[in-house]
C-alpha cells in the first residue's frame, strides 16, 4: 500500500474530526466553546516535530504528512493553522498540556497508557506497523529472540521504546538505548552506515524514506498494526472533545 493511497484514505476522516454530534449536552458546551475559541482566534495551533514525515518549512514552503493533514482540518474549519515546533516528544506533550488555548498536537504519535490521562487522543487516521529495521550486511533476524546482543537505538519516548520494553519482559536479554537527539532519518542513517544495528520505525517512514538508505531492510514487523492520533489536552474536568471524536 501506498504513502499516497494511505494519505488519500485519511484525509475524508481528518476533515471531519470535530464536527460530528456529541453524546451529551455536556460535551456539545465543551466542544462549542473550543470551537468559538478557534474561530475568534482566527488560527489552529499545531505542535509537531520538524522531520519529513511530519513537517518541513523550507525557504518557499511547508510541507509533510501531519502539515498537509493538519492545513485541510483547519481549512474545514476557517482558520488560519500556525506551527509550532518543539525538540522531542515530551517537550510537545508538555508544551500541550501547558498552553492556555486550543492546540493540536500532530507528530505521528499513538496513545500509551502513560499518556492517556495527560491528554485526550483523537480516533486514528492512519494504521501503521512498527517495523524492525537491520543492515543487509548483517544476517537477517527473523524474531524478537534474535535481537539479543544487538547494538538498538530508539527515539526516547516514543511507542518503538514501549513496545521494546513490553519485549524485555519475554526476551531479558534483549537490550536498547534511547535518544532524543536523532530523529528517524538519523536512526535509518545510522543502520544504514552500520553505526548501529537495528532500529524501529513505522511502516509509512520506512516506504518514505529506505529509498534514500541502500543498505536497510526490514527484518520483521511487529504485530499488530498502531494507529496514528492526533491529541488536545485535558480540562481539569472535562477532556477537551471538540478536536477528537469523530
Amino acid at each position: 500500500m501506498s504513502f499516497a493511497y494511505c494519505y488519500r484514505r485519511a484525509l475524508p476522516g481528518l476533515l471531519i474530526l470535530g464536527l460530528t454530534a456529541c453524546q451529551d449536552q455536556e460535551q456539545a458546551a465543551a466542544r462549542l466553546n473550543d470551537l468559538d475559541q478557534l474561530r475568534h482566534t482566527g488560527e489552529l495551533v499545531m505542535l509537531t516535530r520538524n522531520t519529513p514525515s511530519t513537517y518541513v518549512q523550507d525557504d518557499s514552503s511547508a510541507s509533510g504528512f501531519e502539515y498537509d493533514l493538519a492545513s485541510a482540518f483547519a481549512g474545514q474549519l476557517g482558520v488560519e493553522l500556525r506551527v509550532e515546533t518543539a525538540g522531542t516528544i515530551d517537550q510537545l506533550f508538555q508544551r500541550l498540556r501547558t498552553t492556555g488555548r486550543p492546540a493540536l498536537l500532530a507528530a505521528g504519535l499513538t496513545s500509551s497508557p502513560a499518556r492517556t490521562p495527560l491528554v485526550e487522543f483523537s480516533d486514528s487516521y492512519l494504521q501503521v506497523t512498527p517495523q524492525v529495521i537491520y543492515n543487509t550486511a548483517a544476517k537477517r533476524p527473523q524474531s524478537p529472540a534474535a535481537l539479543a546482543g544487538k547494538r538498538i537505538l530508539v527515539l526516547r519516548d516514543s511507542i518503538h521504546a514501549d513496545l521494546l520494553r513490553t519485549l524485555q519482559t519475554t526476551h531479558p536479554q534483549l537490550e536498547f538505548s534511547e535518544s532524543d537527539e536523532v530523529e528517524i532519518v538519523d536512526l535509518l542513517r545510522m543502520v544504514d552506515e552500520g553505526q548501529i544495528d537495528i532500529t524501529l520505525v513505522n511502516s509509512n517512514e520506512l516506504a518514505m524514506h529506505q529509498v534514500y538508505f541502500p543498505h536497510i531492510q526490514l527484518a520483521f514487523s511487529l504485530e499488530p498494526a498502531i494507529g496514528l492520533q492526533w491529541a488536545v489536552r485535558q480540562h481539569l474536568d472535562q477532556p477537551d472533545a471538540s478536536l477528537t471524536e469523530a
